[in-house]
């Protein structure tokens, strides 16, 4: 605030006189009496000054006293420009990192400056203007409607209030992407499925930010749980028995919220597994061949040799001659 002194005069309208003082008024109190000098200053003047002022003047005899007009006086408080500096760039909510969908604040203030202030965001690599305001304040506000990962870089602003452009530092602001459209796959090693066999259960989103920690399960059961700490796929193997058909689902967290996927294998037949043994003396010549290649469905077994073949299945154990089996 500059407070300049203010000069109160009083004139006499005839000098055939001799004033012998004068008298300063202001709303009807008493600011000077006796004053030896037509002039009297305020010498700091402020807002609370403003009123109505007038002055008398008295002959030496006191014979003779003249008053003034009254004149009110408006004072108006005239606050020094100071320029801005510390301009800062921020994000809301706080840090670096937006959602992609979300509506992201870019926030600009400045340390001092007074008056008006033109706000101005740009992007760093193109510094297209992304918006302006000006508004008597030390801080304003820009909303990005929706976010995308295009709108990952480097971002400032700029503040000005008549005394020239000062511009933040720039801020990097990277877009995390939520889980949205896990899928979960299923890996065998074969067209046909037997117990006993080890199947691959798979589960990605490929979109979703790191890390991902995938979780597996099997009727609302959790199976296990793995994680893809740079993103992408992550698997967990499940050993297979018959109670193993049924609804399964992966589900994918990041931390901005978790997507499941289910899938439904309940029409999926597991077939039981027959495992084969040979009990041995056995004395192998190549006339003697014993070829199996339909026990285990599309897979085949041979063996060469004198001896007797164990099956061990799901019914119980069946022990036949290998000359029994031989492929005609």
């Amino acid at each position: 605030m500059r407070e300049d002194p203010e000069t109160q005069g009083c004139r006499a309208g005839s000098q055939s006189s001799v004033v012998a003082g004068y008298f300063f008024f202001k709303d009807g109190h008493t600011l000077r009496s006796d004053w030896p000098s037509p002039e009297f200053w305020i010498s700091s003047i402020r807002k609370e000054d403003s009123g109505c002022y007038w002055c008398e003047v008295t002959t030496a005899s006191h014979s003779v006293s003249k008053q003034s007009h009254r004149s009110y006086i408006q004072v108006q408080i005239e606050h020094q420009r100071i320029p801005v500096s510390g301009v800062f760039l921020e994000t809301q909510p706080q840090g670096d990192q937006a959602v992609e969908g979300k509506m992201p604040v870019l926030v600009c203030s400045v340390a001092e400056g007074t008056g008006d202030t033109t706000f101005s965001w740009h992007r760093e690599d193109t510094s297209e203007s992304l918006g302006q305001k000006s508004q008597r304040s030390q801080r304003a506000e820009l909303e990005i409607p929706v976010i995308r990962e295009s709108h990952e870089g480097g971002y400032y602003c700029t503040a000005d209030n008549g005394y020239g452009v000062i511009q933040s530092e720039a801020v990097n602001v990277s877009v995390r992407i939520p889980v949205s459209h896990p899928v979960l796959t299923f890996s065998t090693s074969g067209a046909q499925v037997f117990t006993g066999d080890v199947v691959e259960l798979c589960c990605e989103d490929k979109r979703a930010s790191p890390p991902i920690l995938y979780q597996f399960y099997h009727e609302n059961v959790t199976l296990g749980s793995t994680s893809a700490p740079f993103g992408g796929r992550a698997s967990f193997n499940l050993s297979l028995t018959t109670g193993h058909s049924g609804n399964y689902a992966c589900e994918a967290d990041n931390g901005l919220g978790a997507q499941r996927h289910r899938k439904d294998m309940s029409n999926v037949s597991f077939h039981s597994t027959t495992s084969l043994a040979f009990l041995f003396p056995c004395h192998l010549t190549s006339s003697d061949r014993c070829e199996i290649g339909t026990v285990l469905g599309s897979r085949q077994y041979w063996k060469w040799g004198k001896c007797t073949l164990r099956a061990v299945s799901e019914q119980g154990v069946t022990t036949k001659p290998c000359k029994d089996l031989r492929k005609k």
